[in-house]
């Protein structure tokens, strides 16, 4: 019996042994209730009590400030089935089909911004970078135990996670985080194999605060190049006679052989501040307790990342066309790849309502990024080849096919090292009932970015009618100078030097948020001059006029009895759909039964469908891991529906799912990006577990 089915066997006997010997819980206590969440306008500490003795703090630190935002303990059993990462940031996205592949959303907004590595943003939510962690206080250890598997067992996607955490002092906690993905995949050489480990303390004094993360990202995929004849999916019955050979999805024909990428980042995170302020007198309980109040902030933050990136191909290269080139070598392919990144920020905060003449805080800053990269294309040679001049290397080296310009330019600029400065400022509003606001300004003043800036501002005003609605209204106006791999890139398959102006965006954007109807809705303008994007031979390109881009959101949960309707739908126009083609709608309903059955198990059972509108989805090019413009098909217009059941017993939750349900009921055009297709139907399964003790 494999480990799957023991899991099941588990779960079956374990709610037996519940609902047959546990003492029933009261309807509405602490016990059934979902992970607390805050609406108010107050950020709240968020506390989840299992037991008397469980009390666990969960929150984040943001990285642009020193404010802290706590978030509900995760607990919640909608949504429990959504494991794929990128189905949690974005309801719609290109990618390969497998777990772990390479993606991007099809949301303009939902793309990750401001990434220190261009080629990390096909992977950003397999990532787990230091914005992303959740820091504890636990009064007894808090360990959490997550499982997922579907699939056959030679094509099965798993994912494993483990979370400890424990305070060794009151004031002190350690916490582990392990992640691992492994998804084998249906169709021929496009496995994964993603992991995620770090360790990280906080230390919370009154005057001192310290958080620190340690941290690795391993990411690595076979890259197939998609499928060599798109009636695979399109039209599979032209291509095989046999109706179940039609289902051996590893005998698809691909692309790419032996192939494969890999994505490693380590990095070291320290943000620690000193607060300084005075001691009041505060009734706690009938009893008069000294409490601490911050005048003013000291703070530093030190950040050391590495990222690399590296594409290899085994001899013989592919000969079937499809890479129209090879600059260096006729016989391989080592592309690699690297940034270091040293950051350092000195921050100085002053409180906010110290007295009646600062009704609001502000705070600056000062921050340094020293920045070392390498885009090095000969690692298949010894280093002894530069000691040669060009015509002697290329007789010494037969797979050699560089020309001398190439040679030169890999000779004496693969080594790039620089460095950015900038100030900022903020000001700030983030205490009181109903009206909050904060704007900021930074401007690079030294280095490569020297002139770059970037002025947000954001005002939320909350209303008593409605249960607590609010409105909140952004702005955001930026100069960058596009990154230097834009500009300048050397490989095997792919070369360009390029001159880039300023990318200057401009966005506003308004959202009203109404939580006793469990609506909201949200509209943001766009205009991009200078834009950059792929086009359709996978090389990057600049489109220098104004491309303006509008996106509405609204999302609606309805409620009869025991059935929900939860719905999100987006709407995009795009200036130029060539340039920045994108999906005019796009859209998540979710139709469910919940409820309880002997104030013990709790129950989710429905149908999770997505669906985005017909356009050009944007191609894969595996040697540089890039979307790019494609022309050749029109992709989507079709449902993609998953049948799934969520069960909750106390500290435990567990799903069933039935992917892609609807496959082969209607006309097969389930591809995911050109030449992919998502995953056939198949069965998953997911447990999590918590201990509190």
């Amino acid at each position: 019996m494999n480990l799957r089915a023991l899991i099941l066997v588990g779960l079956f006997f374990y709610c037996i042994s519940v609902l047959q010997a546990q003492e029933l819980v009261k309807p509405g206590s602490d016990e059934q209730k979902e992970g607390t969440t805050y609406v108010g306008p107050k950020k709240l500490e968020v506390k989840e009590k299992e037991s008397k003795k469980a009390e666990i703090f969960s929150w984040k630190i943001d990285p642009n400030n020193l404010d802290t935002f706590h978030i509900a303990f995760d607990t919640a059993m909608n949504d429990f089935f959504v494991y794929y990462p990128i189905y949690r940031t974005s309801i719609a996205n290109a990618h390969l089909g497998n777990l772990g592949s390479p993606y991007q959303s099809m949301i303009y907004f939902d793309r990750p911004v401001d990434l220190p590595f261009l080629f990390m943003d096909v992977y950003r939510d397999y990532m787990k970078m230091p914005e992303d962690y959740r820091f504890y206080n636990t009064k007894t250890p808090y360990t959490s135990l997550n499982y997922w598997t579907g699939g056959p067992k030679l094509q099965a996607e798993e994912q494993v996670r483990i979370i400890h955490s424990r305070n060794i002092h009151k004031d002190i906690n350690i916490t582990g985080y392990g992640n691992y993905i492994y998804g084998r995949g249906f169709y021929d050489r496009m496995s994964t194999k993603h992991l995620n480990f770090s360790l990280s303390t906080s230390i919370l004094k009154p005057r001192y605060v310290l958080y620190f993360i340690g941290g690795i990202n391993n990411l690595q995929n076979f890259e197939n190049g998609g499928f060599a004849d798109d009636r695979y999916i399109s039209d599979p019955y032209a291509v095989f006679a046999d109706r179940r050979a039609s289902r051996d999805y590893a005998t698809f024909q691909v692309n790419l052989n032996n192939a494969q990428s890999q994505l490693k980042n380590r990095f070291l995170y320290l943000n620690h501040e000193y607060r300084i302020g005075y001691k009041k007198d505060v009734e706690l309980e009938d009893t008069i307790v000294k409490e601490f109040v911050a005048v003013n902030t000291i703070g530093h933050t030190f950040k050391y990342s590495e990222y690399s990136k590296n594409y290899v191909e085994g001899s013989p290269l592919p000969t079937n066309g499809f890479y129209q080139n090879n600059f260096i070598n006729s016989a391989t392919t080592l592309d690699s790849t690297y940034r270091r990144v040293l950051e350092n920020k000195i921050k100085l905060y002053f409180e906010e309502g110290l007295n009646k003449y600062m009704p609001f805080g502000f705070g600056a800053y000062i921050k340094n990024e020293l920045i070392r990269q390498e885009n090095n294309s000969w690692s298949f040679m010894p280093d002894s080849v530069f000691n040669y001049g060009y015509s002697q290397a290329k007789s010494i080296y037969s797979t050699m096919v560089a020309d001398s310009s190439k040679f030169e330019y890999m000779r004496h600029s693969n080594d790039t090292t620089y460095a950015n400065t900038s100030f900022g400022g903020q000001i700030f509003r983030r205490k009181g009932k109903n009206f909050f606001f904060e704007a900021g300004a930074e401007i690079y003043f030294l280095g490569y970015r020297q002139g770059d800036y970037s002025i947000k501002g954001e005002l939320t005003k909350w209303f008593a009618v409605l249960d607590s609605a609010s409105l909140t209204l952004n702005a955001d106006f930026s100069k960058t100078t596009p990154d230097y791999f834009l500009n300048h890139y050397a490989s095997n398959h792919f070369w360009w030097n390029n001159d880039f102006k300023d990318v200057f965006e401009q966005r506003l954007e308004g959202e009203l948020k109404i939580p006793s109807w469990h609506a909201g809705a949200k509209v943001k303008l766009n205009t991009i001059v200078n834009y950059i994007y792929y086009d359709t031979a996978s090389l990057p390109r600049q489109y220098t006029s104004g491309l303006p881009l509008v996106e509405a959101t609204l999302y609606k949960d309805l409620t009869v009895g025991k059935f929900h309707w939860d719905n999100i739908a987006t709407y995009q126009i795009t200036g130029n759909s060539d340039v920045l083609p994108l999906p005019d709608l796009a859209v998540r309903s979710n139709i469910y039964y919940k409820n309880t059955y002997a104030n013990v198990l709790r129950f989710q059972i429905g149908l999770d469908n997505y669906y985005h509108t017909s356009y050009y989805v944007p191609a894969y090019m595996p040697a540089t891991g890039r979307f790019y413009n494609q022309h050749e098909l029109l992709i989507g217009n079709f449902p993609m529906t998953h049948a799934y059941a969520n069960f909750q017993i106390k500290r435990m939750r567990f799903f069933i799912m039935y992917y892609n349900v609807l496959k082969d009921v209607i006309p097969p055009r389930y591809f995911s990006a050109l030449h992919y297709g998502y995953n056939p139907r198949f069965l998953k399964i997911g447990v999590s577990w918590n201990f509190y003790d």
